[in-house]
């Protein structure tokens, strides 16, 4: 084809300006804080310790200046200064546009050098100053131009040493300019005031002010992941250069400063050495303080950092596209605050913080840093999406996550958990540790992950026996359904008895519990084995909380053996189903068995746990029964009245007692505790000792027949127990059945009840050793005479309760059986009577003698009597002249007849004589008793017409002397 023409045209590829590139770099970094996170990121990557961001808001010009140099020292400005030098590549680099020095350094941080071209958001014009070069860059200039550079001696001669003073004293004097070297780094960025080119954006204070706030949010934990910066600040230049406001300061502080500083040191040398892919892994962990100062905000966080670069032969290695690249590394780190505790968390980084957003948090409570890929801004990761599954930067990061970071994690959690077994403190542990609810995603898979690898390891802390594992502790966040006493009550017991009681955070316990593996929880069945095998329950517990917690859960069975059964006497019983009955009552049914606390459920028990104890009763597991008044009321009472008797309660106690008592009998046949003391008795009411039981012979006063005091003390003396009138409260619809009324009959009744437990000898005996006429009169006007049982009617014939008048005249005390003869109702007998005779008191006396079997013997009997008795001639003689005055007398053919015979007449001479011995002293013939004093006295002339029928002679009747002799023979 030689010869043949070309028939093709050609052209250049058209090649943006410098300007167009530059603009189109900007597009991609955004204009806020990003711009000094590039400037410190470079900092780092020149291994400078100190990097100051300066605001000079200072109009500055310097006309004396070369011409060539005059617009780059303008002012207002940005300046920025780092101790370190720049090195010959950093020089090259910076110059470089669309490609960068750090794409061959997998050690630095920077996006291969593009970032530091954000800063012509706000500047057209750069000065440099390190070591010993000062370099201008101006990319509108031609690009034969844009870079200009000079020594540092050399500066003097493009700008007078007072412009260098005014702009950079505070980091540039007179020593750097003569001896050429300048030990640090110093960027100048005037602030664009006009349009230009390569941005329309006039850089005001406002600006800078945004600048320094949007950088500030993140600044305070911005050394965190660094290997060598120490201080980072933010400042503004005042009118007077001599002062400088600092707006935050962050710098690397505490008394670990010097181990971080030796462990950083030795990290970068090891990075170096390996060029980023060791043999094995590369791990660096260490304490650092990060001190800020915002204004009058000052914060100190320490935290507890661990650097982790897998080795080539671990099993988390990471790929990048499933094959080795040598511009990544797998260098990533985890950072956790260990105090105080309260530091934002879950952010990501890349190296430096990425910006406050959503898809820069984890939801995990440590900070997460790796050698990420980044989207072309810088702001964000690239994480796996449906359209950039397989894309080696995507598939990188999530490696990193998976393998590097969980391991890192993991390293972190090791080393804490270390420090808090051995501090005995689970605080910062447990705040370490992920949240299963607060994570999704990739996050929520290494959280998994981690969760995992520490199941096998002792990362519970236990309160009495230490750092557990999970299946091996009790959780004590169990009883959120519990009131706080019994929740406390609940856990001290357990705390006492040394179970490994945990006290697990919400997030703990909530991964725990989606992975399946929550540790115990507390039952109503820990706490009775517990208190079972204890044997034991200590005073100062709440035992009631504890009773109403064991409970809950109805397994009823499974009290025997816990010493919580709650007694009414504020002791507690041990449940056991073959001990003695402990019965469930009313507060009033338990106030009834005074002295049975023992033998009472407390009563004052809340409605719930009460109504559990009465399930209890009748599942009929323990020793717990329901109270029935019909089948445990008689039992109870008897004990309960042995107490009272034995204790001698306080009258108010007694009363109390009394009125529950009567109360609860309402139900109950009295015929059932007629043998119980339960009555108050006159003698005492307020002694214990001094009650009556209803069998016993009860005589009630009652105000329509009331009892004389000796009344009273008679029939006390009887046996009788005479109580004034009741109380209220002691009813029963029985209780007259039992009680008697103190009317006659009523003493009758009870009298006759006395008499059923008593010998009736001994009775009478006793009374009559005490008796007195008071109360034998004050007994015979209680007793009706007129219904008397043969039993009593024994007894009162045997009571000395009756007068009786006897022969000497003497009045004396007697019984039926001795006199039985009542005197008739005469007055002015003129002698005593032949025997003892009753003389009753009153008609009461009288009627009660003739139903005792004593009968009255009329007058004309009581003169027979007296006729038969021996009685003196006085007494004869006024026997015999009381009869004759008294026609009814000598009207009685037995006494007529006795009086025939009786010497009772005297003669004149006082001799006495019988009726028929004396001769009628008006007879006729009287003067034929000559010498012979035979006629009755004249104190019987009156008597004479009665005396002529019981014999008085006449004179014709004589006999004659021979008749005489006759009859005086014979």
């Amino acid at each position: 084809m030689a010869g043949v023409m070309d028939p093709f045209q050609y052209n250049t590829i058209e090649i943006p300006t410098v300007v167009g590139l530059l603009k189109n770099i900007l597009t991609q970094y955004p204009d806020n804080g990003q711009i000094i996170k590039e400037l410190v990121q470079n900092a780092e990557d020149a291994e400078a310790t100190r990097v100051e961001v300066v605001h000079d808001p200072r109009t500055l010009d310097f006309p004396d200046a070369h011409e060539d140099v005059i617009r780059f020292v303008k002012g207002p400005a940005l300046c920025l200064y780092n101790n370190a030098v720049f090195s010959k590549e950093d020089w090259h680099g910076i110059r470089k546009l669309s490609d960068s020095i750090k794409k061959d350094d997998p050690l630095r941080v920077g996006q291969f050098g593009l970032g530091f071209k954000s800063v012509f958001h706000l500047t057209d014009y750069i000065t440099i100053i390190s070591g010993s070069s000062v370099l201008f860059m101006d990319p509108s200039e031609p690009e034969a131009r844009m870079c200009r550079s000079l020594s540092l001696c050399s500066l003097k001669d493009v700008l007078p040493y007072p412009a260098i003073t005014e702009l950079w004293g505070s980091y540039i004097n007179q020593i750097h300019l003569t001896s050429g070297n300048f030990p640090g780094t110093l960027f100048w960025f005037p602030l664009r005031q006009h349009p230009s080119e390569l941005s329309a954006t006039i850089y005001t204070w406002a600006h800078v002010s945004q600048l320094f706030e949007s950088f500030s949010v993140e600044a305070s934990i911005c050394l965190t992941f660094l290997k060598a910066l120490e201080h980072v600040s933010l400042w503004r230049v005042t009118e007077d250069l001599a002062n400088r406001t600092a707006l935050h300061q962050v710098e690397l502080t505490g008394p670990t400063l010097m181990v971080a500083r030796e462990q950083r040191t030795k990290l970068r040398r090891e990075l170096r050495e390996c060029g980023g892919r060791p043999e094995h892994t590369i791990a660096s962990q260490y304490h650092i303080t990060l001190h800020s100062i915002q204004g009058t905000q000052i914060t100190d966080q320490t935290m507890l950092v661990v650097h982790l670069l897998p080795g080539r032969h671990d099993t988390f290695r990471v790929k990048h596209g499933n094959k080795e690249n040598v511009r990544l590394i797998p260098l990533v780190g985890v950072a956790a605050p260990t105090e105080p505790l309260s530091i934002q968390r879950g952010h990501l980084f890349a190296f430096l913080p990425l910006p406050s957003d959503p898809a820069n948090t984890t939801g995990l409570p440590v900070q997460i840093n790796a050698n990420f890929t980044l989207d072309q801004n810088r702001r964000h990761v690239k994480w796996k999406t449906h359209d950039t599954a397989l894309e080696p930067d995507v598939l990188w990061n999530e490696e990193l996550v998976s393998q590097a970071v969980l391991e890192a994690y993991h390293k972190l959690l090791v080393q804490v958990h270390s420090q808090a077994v051995g501090h005995n403190t689970a605080t910062t542990w447990y705040s370490l540790l992920p949240d299963l609810n607060n994570t999704v995603g990739r996050w929520n898979e290494l959280a998994r992950q981690l969760w995992k690898k520490l199941l096998s390891l002792p990362v519970i802390s236990s309160q009495m026996q230490g750092f557990k594992r999970a299946d091996e502790v009790i959780r004590d966040d169990t009883m959120n359904n519990c009131s706080s006493e019994i929740s406390r009550c609940v856990k001290e017991v357990l705390l006492y008895y040394k179970k490994p009681l945990a006290a697990l955070p919400s997030h703990v316990s909530a991964s725990l519990h989606i992975l399946q593996s929550s540790p115990r929880a507390i039952t109503p069945q820990l706490v009775r084995d517990t208190l079972r095998s204890a044997r034991g329950v200590r005073t100062e517990w709440n035992h009631v909380a504890l009773l109403d917690y064991i409970t809950s859960d109805s397994c009823y069975r499974d009290l025997q053996g816990i010493p919580l059964l709650p007694l009414n006497s504020g002791s507690w019983d041990t449940f056991d189903r073959c001990s003695q009955p402990v019965y469930i009552c009313t507060v009033d049914q338990a106030t009834a068995f005074w002295g049975l606390g023992e033998n009472i459920m407390l009563t004052n028990l809340a409605p719930a746990l009460h109504s559990r104890l009465q399930n209890i009763a009748q599942n009929g597991t323990t020793q717990l029964v329901q109270f029935n008044v019909h089948l445990h009321a008689v039992d109870l009472l008897s004990k309960s009245v042995l107490q009272v008797q034995q204790c001698n309660p306080s009258q108010q106690q007694l009363e109390m007692w009394l009125k529950q008592v009567w109360g609860l009998l309402q139900q109950v046949e009295l015929s059932s505790v007629t043998h119980l003391a339960l009555l108050p008795s006159c003698h005492d009411p307020s002694s214990s000792s001094s009650l009556l039981s209803l069998s016993s012979p009860v005589l009630v006063i009652s105000p329509q027949a009331p009892l004389q005091r000796a009344a009273v003390e008679a029939l006390t003396l009887l046996g009788v127990k005479v109580v004034p009138q009741l109380p209220p409260y002691i009813r029963h619809y029985q209780l007259h059945s039992y009680l008697h009324n103190s009317d006659n009959r009523g003493v009758n009744q009870v009298l006759q009840k006395v008499l059923i437990h008593h010998n009736v000898q001994n009775l009478a005996h006793m009374f009559n050793a005490e008796r007195s006429d008071a109360l034998g009169n004050g007994l015979v006007t209680t007793i009706d005479p007129l219904c008397l049982q043969p039993m009593l009617k024994s007894l009162l014939q045997k009571l000395n309760i009756f007068k009786a008048v006897g022969r000497e005249g003497v009045t004396t005390s007697v019984c039926i059986e001795t006199v039985k003869i009542i005197a008739p109702d005469i007055s002015g007998f003129p002698v005593n009577y032949p025997q003892f005779l009753l003389e009753p008191q009153s008609v009461e006396h009288k009627r009660l003698a003739e139903q005792l079997g004593a009968t009255q013997i009329s007058k004309e009997e009581l003169c027979l009597l007296a006729l038969d008795h021996n009685y003196s001639d006085v007494d004869i003689v006024k026997l015999a002249m009381y009869i004759l005055s008294d026609m009814s007398l000598i009207a009685n053919h037995n006494i007529f007849s006795k009086l025939q015979l009786l010497k009772f007449v005297p003669d004149v001479n006082g001799v006495l004589h019988m009726p028929m011995e004396l001769y009628n002293p008006l007879d006729p013939n009287i003067d034929a008793l000559i010498g012979e004093d035979l006629t009755p006295s004249h104190r019987h002339s009156k008597h004479l017409p009665v005396l002529q029928q019981l014999g008085l002679q006449r004179v014709v009747d004589m006999p004659r002397r021979e008749d005489k002799e006759i009859h005086c023979t014979a």
